[in-house]
């Protein structure tokens, strides 16, 4: 049964996992939740435990807006649901989450961290079904945050400092510019999905282009920093390209590949290697790859027809003899194909 407690008795949870400015006093939200509270009191009763230790104060659950609006508006007290003390650090996880979904949104950064400290608490990987069962985030986001997360968390502050630069100005006429973190990075495009791709050109690089010398010796975090400068202009699409390109260039690639490769994690950049790598190394094998699909089936066709006619197909033994030739060869490249494509298929999967 719900009852009043005096708001000097009531915490806030250092496991919430809204941030400090999702409670911003220059949100027009917030300001009309003051305002109500003022006005009309408080509707819906925020959801507390009686701390085992101390007895008579409390931890919220569900309520952070509504406790500090009523602080705000110089309330005494707080109308609470007092509920039993949560069985474990993921039942209250939950509990804390579970207003994401009737509340204004709070960020998709945000919400991949509950999901990641929810998978965490549960021992199951983030992209687990269970995961988007409940915080209602499809898969793909799931498998930006388990890429995002992987990186170094000082690269990792740079979607949250986006963020809250995006949520600050949402309900604003007038923007304020886009900050720069610590390293000198703008983040106004710094969003979950391009945080993933930095890690995925990160991780293609560590495992097949490092390098001897000044690169090898790089720690994770300068050479996270230095791709996230080298591919600042590029958007989302240059990125995959340029990792769809890296991954063409295995096993061996050639001096003038690894040039190109390499303008991803020089000292200073101009910001264009990820297109440049995209436009010079992708495109040509992919159109290779589109004339393939397009004319191997022309020339499986003519093949089928030589096969059942060939007796039919004239007297000229050259012909014959040369095609004979042409065909060892594209048997060997076909070969030589397949187990290619077998494991590109199987690296997609």
């Amino acid at each position: 049964m719900a009852r009043k407690i005096s708001l000097n008795k009531i915490y806030s949870n250092p496991k919430n996992p809204r941030k400090p400015y999702h409670f911003d006093l220059e949100s027009p939200a917030i300001n009309d939740l003051i305002a109500s509270l003022r006005q009309s009191g408080q509707r819906d009763p925020a959801t507390v435990y009686e701390l085992p230790d101390k007895p008579g104060e409390f931890m919220l659950l569900r309520g952070h807006r509504r406790h500090f609006c009523a602080v705000q508006a110089d309330l005494d007290t707080l109308i609470c649901n007092v509920v039993p003390y949560p069985e474990s650090e993921l039942a209250e996880l939950v509990l804390l989450g579970s207003e994401e979904g009737n509340k204004e949104d709070w960020g998709e950064y945000t919400k991949l961290a509950f999901a990641r400290d929810f998978a965490n608490k549960s021992r199951i990987d983030i992209t687990h079904r269970n995961v988007t069962a409940e915080t209602g985030i499809p898969r793909t986001k799931l498998e930006h945050a388990k890429a995002m997360f992987s990186l170094h968390e000082d690269v990792v502050k740079h979607v949250e400092l986006w963020e809250q630069w995006n949520y600050e100005n949402k309900d604003s006429d007038r923007k304020k510019p886009a900050p720069f973190s610590e390293y000198h990075i703008k983040v106004t495009k710094f969003t979950p999905e391009r945080a993933a791709l930095i890690y995925k050109i990160f991780q293609t690089f560590r495992n097949h282009f490092n390098q001897t010398g000044d690169i090898a010796d790089l720690s994770d975090l300068d050479l996270q920093i230095r791709i996230i400068s080298n591919t600042r202009s590029a958007t989302h699409k240059d990125l995959r390209n340029a990792i769809n390109a890296m991954e063409t260039c295995q096993p061996n690639p050639t001096l003038y590949q690894m040039n190109l490769i390499d303008r991803l994690v020089q000292k200073k950049s101009d910001g264009y290697a990820a297109t440049t790598i995209a436009n010079k190394l992708h495109n040509r094998y992919e159109e290779i790859l589109v004339k393939a699909i397009k004319h191997t089936g022309i020339t499986a066709k003519d093949l089928e027809i030589l096969s059942v006619n060939c007796d039919k197909a004239g007297s000229n033994r050259e012909y014959f003899l040369e095609l004979k030739a042409n065909l060892g060869s594209i048997t060997k490249f076909s070969t030589r194909l397949e187990a290619q494509l077998d494991k590109r298929i199987r690296q997609l999967a």
